[in-house]
């Protein structure tokens, strides 16, 4: 079977050039063949909610970013409180307000790796619907002024990513703990 890049190839070096219109119709149906046989092209799968598409590569996650999230969402410090029977002040790990702050840190912090993998580790192989792009309007979340980096990241984020399996999917792909999917699927 050609892959999808193969498919672009030929159609790149085709003498004659062919209008706009008939290569999306090629690589739309090729794309079909791809998901009607069952075969995908290398290192692509199927989400598990959505049958959509995509190569999920961690590589690709600047490592950067995930130092600027962690020095963004740094862990609070930990109260101290008189320890009156002691006679000293003693750290308090159980303070209320101090596990709120660490609940409220762990939570964005987590959202904000789960966004990192979505912008940079997620490839999709079909072009996003047109549907598609109307209900990330309908959401307010792009315009018709909308770049397509923009457009993919929010398509991503909200219609592909807006369920607990797609995310655990993403996130054991992306190499992570079991223990920390199950953390960042309760959030969701």
């Amino acid at each position: 079977m050609t892959t999808v890049n193969e498919v672009d190839m030929i159609l790149e070096n085709l003498e004659v050039k062919l209008p706009s219109e008939v290569v999306l119709n090629i690589k739309h149906n090729h794309d079909k063949l791809v998901k009607s046989n069952g075969s995908l092209p290398t290192g692509y799968e199927r989400l598990p909610i959505g049958a959509v598409v995509v190569k999920i590569d961690p590589a690709l996650i600047p490592i950067f970013s995930i130092n600027e999230i962690n020095q963004q969402y740094a862990d609070p410090a930990i109260p101290h409180e008189m320890n009156e029977e002691k006679g000293r002040v003693e750290e308090n790990p159980f303070h209320p307000d101090y596990l709120a702050k660490v609940a409220e840190i762990a939570n964005k912090k987590g959202t904000a790796v789960v966004e990192n993998m979505i912008m940079f580790a997620v490839e999709l192989l079909d072009s996003i619907p047109s549907s598609d792009r109307t209900r990330l309007k309908l959401l307010g979340k792009i315009t018709d002024d909308s770049d397509e980096v923009t457009i993919e990241f929010y398509y991503k984020k909200f219609i592909l990513f807006n369920n607990a399996a797609n995310i655990q999917f993403l996130v054991a792909k992306a190499g992570v703990s079991q223990e920390a999917v199950e953390e960042v699927s309760a959030r969701f």
